[in-house]
């Protein structure tokens, strides 16, 4: 761990840096996720985390950056160099009425969500957002918020790329120190790269709730969207979003994140990246079309003393206007851990996920098992040893796959995988 503090008379500045290093030796029994073609091989891994953290009177920063370089010893796939980084920061310009905000995202996703993710079934993906929160303060329960953003969505070897504009207007009342109602409004234009006419622009009518107490946070947004596309009929939707965070204990705490809204590959991706919810970043379904997307997600974690239980839930249905690419996705997960000693951590996993691709009838369940050891061998160096099998069935016979990997890994300071 690096830690850098600095202070200078009215302008002090914290900042923490903190770093991890590993090398992991993979062997898996089906590398290449075939049917009936299955692929021995060891991958080897060297893998570098970052993490920087400032919080000022003028700067918020959060960085979080992770490099790996995979080589396979019987070449199953090319060596390969996999990077992945999420950034948010908020510059003051002027206390509690003007802010700046730059977001960024690099990381992967699945380049066709049919197949099965191997390395080269993967694409880099990226999301860039940047503009100004402006708050006029009318009286002291009343303000008025102004939200505009540019940002841009790529894709590798894609068409797909497109840029966004968006402004929001919103009037906020504060009915207590732990409660705020408002009326919002949100224009955005979407426009795409190589696509004409997949571009279209939409109008968000809302209110929003929005409550912070000791131990529990919620926040929901319900009303109406109207879209309208340049060469396609225009058409309107329902909106709701509501997360609910209630810590119940000390180390224990619910999450229940609901939404039912219009979205697009894009969008899906910069809300998957920048959401801790999400369980898997790489199934965002690349495509020029908007789609209906309703989705649950909640998670269960109590932890008392050296034990931790999490139970996660999720749900999500998919309805594309025009694309055949509807799907409904159902996951459940179980993760049990023990803590022996500090130095010893035990812990099991166990995940269940159905994909149903309804216009195209392809189903595909996948069941994941795994116990994993660390053992923390010194103030800095940790060893982890980690068994883990996965089935996967299918209506389609190419996508059927069984695949057992054994895992072993020395980390610095730390598990790199953190920082992804």
């Amino acid at each position: 761990m690096l830690c850098i503090e600095a202070g200078f008379v009215n302008n002090a500045i914290a900042a923490r840096a903190d770093y991890a290093l590993g090398i992991n030796t993979e062997y898996s029994d089906n590398q290449n996720l075939s049917a009936d073609n299955e692929l021995s091989d060891i991958k080897m891994s060297f893998l570098s985390g970052l993490s920087f953290h400032e919080n000022t009177a003028s700067i918020q920063s959060d960085l979080r950056a992770l490099a790996e370089y995979n080589k396979y010893k019987n070449g199953t796939f090319e060596d390969e160099v996999v990077l992945n980084l999420s950034t948010e920061n908020i510059w003051t310009i002027r206390p509690s009425s003007f802010f700046w905000v730059l977001e960024d995202y690099f990381s992967q996703t699945e380049n066709d969500v049919l197949l099965n993710e191997t390395p080269d079934n993967l694409i880099n993906t990226n999301v860039f957002s940047t503009g100004p929160d402006i708050y006029f303060r009318i009286d002291p329960v009343n303000k008025v918020a102004i939200n505009m953003r540019a940002s841009s969505y790529n894709f590798e070897d894609n068409d797909t790329d497109s840029k966004r504009g968006s402004l929001r207007l919103g009037w906020i009342y504060n009915v207590h120190s732990s409660l705020d109602v408002s009326i919002n409004t949100e224009f955005q234009d979407v426009s795409y790269e190589e696509i004409d006419d997949s571009d279209y622009s939409s109008q968000d009518y809302f209110i929003s709730i929005n409550s912070e107490y000791s131990r529990s946070i919620f926040h929901l947004d319900f009303g109406t969207s109207f879209i309208h596309r340049d060469t396609r009929e225009d058409f309107d939707a329902n909106l709701l979003r509501m997360t609910w965070v209630n810590q119940f204990r000390s180390q224990s705490f619910f999450t229940l994140d609901v939404s039912s809204q219009i979205t697009d590959s894009g969008l899906d991706l910069q809300m998957s990246s920048s959401s801790e919810q999400e369980f898997d970043r790489t199934g965002t379904q690349i495509s020029g079309d908007i789609y209906k997307a309703n989705n649950i997600e909640a998670i269960y974690h109590i932890a008392n003393g050296y034990r931790s239980l999490d139970f996660t839930l999720g749900f999500r249905d998919e309805d594309f206007e025009e694309v055949e690419q509807d799907r409904i996705l159902k996951r459940f997960g179980f993760n049990f851990s023990y803590n022996y000693f500090t130095r010893v951590l035990i812990s099991t996993l166990l995940q269940y996920e159905k994909v149903d691709n309804t216009d195209i009838q392809q189903l595909d369940e996948q069941i994941t098992a795994g116990v994993s050891f660390d053992y923390r061998m010194s103030r800095n160096f940790t060893f982890r040893t980690e068994v883990t099998s996965i089935k996967n069935t299918s209506n389609v016979s190419t996508s059927e796959y069984d695949e057992n990997r054994l895992l072993f890994s020395f980390n610095y300071s730390g598990n790199p995988q953190s920082y992804r």
